[in-house]
């Protein structure tokens, strides 16, 4: 983890994927027990975590004329 202090007071925390999905999964273990702010960092931790493996490529030409698309 890594923290900055910004020209206006506030703080920035950086981390690794694999470091801030450790944390995420700490806090949820004890939900119960945790502060709103804690769980709200552990929601952004997550979706953090799955935007940055979010590896989805529109095919090139997908809607070109002539190309089959899949039934929906």
């Amino acid at each position: 983890m890594h923290v900055e202090r910004l020209p206006d007071g506030r703080l920035r925390l950086s981390f690794e994927i694999d470091e801030g999905d450790r944390l995420a999964e700490a806090v949820i273990k004890h939900a119960e027990e945790a502060s709103s702010a804690a769980l709200a960092l552990s929601s952004i931790l997550r979706e953090a975590r799955y935007e940055a493996r979010n590896d989805f490529r529109q095919p090139r030409n997908a809607w070109a004329p002539g190309i089959r698309h899949p039934s929906a």
